[in-house]
């Protein structure tokens, strides 16, 4: 039994705005790292990413980082952004 299953899937994270999250009745939005804000093999955020975020939050959506890349002290955010991050082993 899966815990989180999809609602809605999109190619680019940037095709998830607060309009389709309002329809969608979400309150949150919970993100990996690899592959969703950041590429597998890079440290840095995708283009497109923090201003993506910082709309969200702007809308009033919670934002939260969730990641079992916590060996490295990965962070694909700076220090002081308004996403929390969750490490999982």
């Amino acid at each position: 039994m899966a815990l989180f299953r999809p609602t809605a899937v999109k190619p680019r994270i940037g095709e998830v705005t607060p309009r389709l999250l309002r329809r969608l009745g979400a309150r949150a939005v919970l993100l990996d790292v690899d592959n969703t804000l950041a590429t597998y093999t890079s440290h840095e955020p995708i283009k497109g990413a923090l201003e993506w975020t910082r709309e969200l939050i702007g809308a009033g959506y919670k934002v939260v980082i969730v990641s079992n890349n916590y060996k490295s002290g990965y962070r694909p955010l700076p220090q002081g952004s308004a996403c929390p991050i969750s490490a999982l082993p």
